[in-house]
């Protein structure tokens, strides 16, 4: 019962992401999102700079485009792709594909400041 309120939890979750990011690109709803706060008073370029447009470029089916304005964020959306798709296939085969691990996160976030450091440098 625990699995069935999760596994619900999660789609609801996933699709109103969905529907959000849809949403927001088609009303125009981005135009209203604050600037970058790093960008603007410290000349900073934050690892997440680039992930409006690259949202737009793939809602356009732009994939060459998106993976270019923030590659580290497009991985990780495939990434998360994957753990999705793996926990459905847990879900409805009954198998116990275990993906994700607690070092993931250590991994993710060590290479996210790397791209950080090397996006300002250059």
């Amino acid at each position: 019962m625990k699995k069935t309120r999760t596994f619900i939890i999660i789609q609801i979750l996933v699709i109103l992401i969905v529907l959000l990011s849809y949403f927001s690109i088609r009303l125009n709803w981005i135009r209203n999102l604050p600037e970058c706060i790093l960008k603007n008073k410290y000349n900073i370029i934050c690892p997440s700079c680039g992930v409006t447009r690259m949202g737009v470029s793939l809602y356009h089916f732009n994939i060459k485009e998106a993976f270019l304005y923030n590659p580290i964020f497009f991985m990780i959306i495939i990434y998360t792709m994957i753990l999705y798709i793996t926990y459905l296939i847990n879900f409805f085969f009954k198998k116990d594909i275990k993906l994700f691990r607690w070092w993931h996160i250590v991994v993710w976030g060590i290479i996210i400041v790397i791209f950080t450091i090397i996006r300002n440098i250059t």
